[in-house]
């Protein structure tokens, strides 16, 4: 748990050892950051509590029947789209491994997310489950207001839901909490395209 008090920030661990420190950076998912907070106050709870997950089914595998039929039309990313009796729209991605981290094509590997039917058992690697950030409306408001927060009570927040959820994202998220308290970082961090100027971008790029 994390408590702060007199300017210093106190963690106690799992064995209830109790450790003082003059600041903190809480690098985890929204939700499971406001957890950790024994005090949170009002703004904390507003701004990480905004972000829902989802859990997420992951396969690593060599099975080719969750990629598109025609072998000419595998991209780096594969999605199906179904539909339940209610209408509920649900999408699955499989990402082509080979593609995206030049591996040899003589040995297919991908990774798909939430498959309507589990690729073969005998070309299965591996099953994981995560929480992926879902970036509705309400999230991407209290992206805007993550700044209300930063460096209160010396306390700090990182992590991919700070932007758009890829590792890449975690990583931007800490170095900016690192320049905010005053380190120097490696190198710079872009600032975050808001959703509004993304779109003009992306129409701009098909012009």
């Amino acid at each position: 748990k994390v408590r702060r008090d007199n300017g210093k920030v106190q963690i106690t661990d799992a064995t209830g050892q109790e450790r003082e420190f003059d600041g903190l950076v809480v690098a985890t998912h929204s939700d499971q950051a406001l957890a950790l907070l024994d005090d949170a106050n009002g703004e904390e709870r507003d701004v990480l509590s905004a972000v829902q997950y989802r859990p997420n089914k992951v396969y690593l595998h060599r099975d080719p029947a969750l990629m598109p039929k025609r072998q000419e039309a595998w991209a780096s990313w594969n999605y199906i789209g179904t539909r339940d009796s209610q209408g509920h729209r649900d999408i699955n991605v499989t990402y082509w491994m080979n593609q995206l981290q030049n591996i040899d094509r003589r040995y297919p590997l991908f990774i798909t997310l939430n498959p309507p039917q589990a690729p073969r058992e005998a070309l299965t690697f591996a099953e994981f489950e995560y929480s992926h950030p879902q970036f509705d409306g309400p999230a991407l408001a209290a992206q805007g207001r993550l700044r209300q927060i930063q460096g209160e009570r010396n306390t700090w927040f990182a992590g991919a839901w700070t932007r758009y959820g890829f590792h890449e994202d975690g990583l931007a998220s800490g170095l900016e909490a690192a320049s905010l308290i005053g380190c120097d970082a490696p190198w710079t961090v872009a600032e975050r395209t808001g959703p509004q100027k993304l779109s003009t971008l992306l129409l701009e790029a098909a012009e």
